[in-house]
């Protein structure tokens, strides 16, 4: 279950299109109950069964449209629960969808999970002005009301994680796919918390080295917002290219649109594209780039990089931890710092070979086989207490 609709270009939505998948790839009959949307295909295609779920308010803008936790919402869900004999309910997300499922789930003496995938810093003033509106608008959307935990002192960014704090109370059990979100539920009282990586099975067919001619190669997919600080790697670029040139560096930028203006010579945009899309600009590349900081969750291109036997560079320590030697931290937060790593690496390819090497190790192991038997263990060790 997702309040995210299937084409929304979030981590949240990939997280849940790879974990049906995994399920479905070992035998498993699986339910997906999103906002109704396009981009049911690539479900479908492995034998996903879709139920769509009527917004209460939707925008056409909007990556989150408006499903609150109604009497309505809960029959039908609890109808397709009985009626499709389902044993587990699994939430990606921490609004009325999410909270219905969970609610209903509970009245069926049905097993569920809540997977917190947690937020980016949302600060400034407008956002600190904003937190009691949208304490209020969770609480009328949900019908639970949110925790009042001091995070990080930003109002914004509490409210978020007290949402996500508050919904954890409805679940049997509670995942994240980091440490470092699980410490922040742990010390606001959630618990046990446990930590279960994100899914992303592995490819039929092995990926190939990376090219060993021309240019190195990197790959940066993701929202354009600016906790994604696609600003820091272009102005990156920007000394790399003072630095060495024009030629010895090729970043594939995807995700929106740059006016021309804005871009180094060495940075294509391709826009918005589809995973498969991403997949195959990741073969081409020699590694992918995450430039975010102080984001709880698992950032999906990072997991699809690795999928695909390429690093992922990235700027935050914390982050860099969660992925041990196949990721390259850069020497500092900054756009110098990562310019700085680019030019080590393109000086000296050979400087990746350990972190692909473990990017292949990491893709080795994660199976969909080895996440639903963790997933499935953790049910049962909730069922038997």
């Amino acid at each position: 279950m997702s309040d995210f609709p299937l084409t929304a270009m979030r981590g949240e939505r990939a997280a849940l299109v790879e974990q049906a998948k995994a399920f479905a790839e070992c035998g498993h009959v699986v339910w997906v109950a999103t906002p109704r949307s396009s981009g049911t295909a690539d479900l479908r295609k492995h034998g996903i069964r879709l139920f769509e779920v009527e917004p209460s308010i939707s925008a056409s803008e909007s990556d989150l449209p408006v499903v609150r936790n109604s009497v309505r919402v809960r029959r039908s869900l609890g109808t397709l629960m009985l009626e499709e004999r389902i044993d587990l309910v699994v939430t990606h997300s921490d609004f009325g969808l999410a909270v219905a499922a969970l609610m209903t789930a509970r009245s069926l003496e049905l097993p569920t999970i809540h997977t917190v995938h947690g937020s980016a810093p949302i600060r400034g003033r407008t956002a600190a002005a904003m937190a009691p509106l949208a304490r209020h608008a969770h609480r009328v959307v949900t019908g639970i009301r949110p925790a009042r935990h001091r995070f990080t002192g930003h109002p914004m960014d509490d409210a978020r994680r007290n949402m996500a704090v508050a919904v954890c109370g409805v679940a049997d059990v509670v995942v994240t796919p980091t440490t470092r979100q699980a410490r922040v539920l742990r010390a606001a009282g959630v618990g046990p918390v446990d930590v279960v990586s994100n899914a992303v099975g592995r490819r039929r067919v092995e990926p190939p080295p990376a090219p060993e001619l021309g240019p190195l190669r990197l790959v940066w997919a993701s929202r354009f917002t600016p906790d994604k600080r696609l600003d820091v790697l272009l102005n990156a670029i920007r000394l790399v290219e003072i630095r060495l040139g024009a030629h010895a560096v090729r970043v594939d930028v995807a995700g929106g649109t740059v006016p021309p203006t804005r871009t180094p010579v060495s940075v294509r945009v391709h826009g918005r594209l589809s995973p498969e899309g991403v997949h195959d600009l990741l073969l081409c590349g020699h590694a992918a780039v995450v430039c975010s900081l102080e984001h709880d969750g698992q950032p999906m291109t990072a997991l699809e990089a690795i999928r695909d036997h390429r690093p992922v560079i990235v700027s935050d320590i914390r982050l860099a931890s969660e992925f041990g030697s196949a990721a390259v931290l850069t020497d500092d937060e900054t756009a110098f710092g990562l310019a700085t790593t680019i030019i080590e690496l393109a000086s000296d390819r050979t400087l990746l070979r350990p972190h692909t090497d473990a990017a292949i190790e990491h893709a080795r192991r994660a199976t969909a086989e080895r996440h639903t038997d963790q997933v499935l263990r953790l049910v049962a060790g909730s069922r038997s207490c």
